[in-house]
């Protein structure tokens, strides 16, 4: 059985569809069969980073349905080492989801695949949580922003208290580089992760070059930055379960977050 992993983020703008595209990709050239669910019903967006709009037919609706066949509502990109997507629904509103065909499909989807990553609407809403209960492990995406920084806390409480064992964990996306000397962004980083009370999957430095409104040629732009690859390849070994260090130590860490306790 693969591995169903959410992405969530208790705000919209952090990012996270377009790492949920580039950690598929990091996951899919390494070999393992990766699936995209992109579960953002009426609003997806996953097809966009993909690439893959023009090839929309069927989405996972019309496959829970039985209304197309599995092979024609996978969508995939060119060349090997591509992960497959399964397109939201554009006519379907996410409180109109119906949660036990959600959870059948990706039963369906966890026979096939070694990794499932669910590209679960931003906030905190039911389908969300829903979502995040039926994965093994939810990666909540955030900004070093107060807005996102509350709205991760405020999610992250929300399955911790559905599900005290959930397995949790956290990517900081567009960490601001340092303006001053003593100003060290992964420390601040990791402190956040300390003060969230979960473990730091990757730390992801803002990237002017990555600002392109189209998606695509954002996700390409990533895919070409040195330090999102390396980033990315950490929240990648992490997810298949590596130790992988992280560059921040512990002594930055306790500093950190004994400033931002008081």
């Amino acid at each position: 059985m693969g591995k169903i992993i959410a992405l969530a983020a208790g705000k919209g703008g952090t990012g996270k569809t377009l790492l949920t595209a580039a950690l598929g990709e990091r996951l899919a050239a390494r070999g393992e069969q990766v699936c995209l669910l992109d579960a953002c019903a009426g609003l997806r967006g996953l097809d966009l980073s993909l690439g893959l709009q023009d090839q929309m037919v069927f989405d996972w609706l019309d496959l829970s349905r039985e209304d197309c066949a599995m092979e024609q509502a996978l969508l995939r990109g060119v060349g090997e080492g591509q992960p497959y997507l399964l397109a939201a629904p554009q006519d379907l509103l996410p409180e109109d989801v119906d949660i036990a065909q959600l959870q059948k499909l990706l039963t369906r989807l966890q026979k096939r695949f070694d990794y499932v990553l669910i590209d679960t609407p931003s906030g905190i809403g039911s389908l969300t949580r829903s979502l995040c209960a039926m994965a093994d492990e939810t990666v909540l995406i955030t900004t070093m922003d107060d807005a996102s920084q509350r709205g991760t806390e405020r999610l992250s409480a929300l399955l911790r208290e559905a599900q005290p064992e959930a397995i949790i964990s956290l990517i900081i996306n567009r960490l601001l580089p340092a303006k001053r000397r003593q100003d060290d962004p992964e420390a601040a980083a990791a402190a956040l992760s300390g003060y969230l009370d979960l473990p730091l999957y990757a730390a992801i430095r803002l990237d002017d070059t990555i600002g392109s409104v189209d998606a695509r040629k954002a996700a390409a732009q990533a895919a070409r930055s040195p330090q999102w690859l390396t980033a990315l390849e950490q929240a990648a070994d992490r997810l298949c379960g590596s130790d992988t260090p992280l560059k921040q130590d512990r002594v930055r860490r306790k500093l950190w977050l004994s400033r931002i306790k008081g």
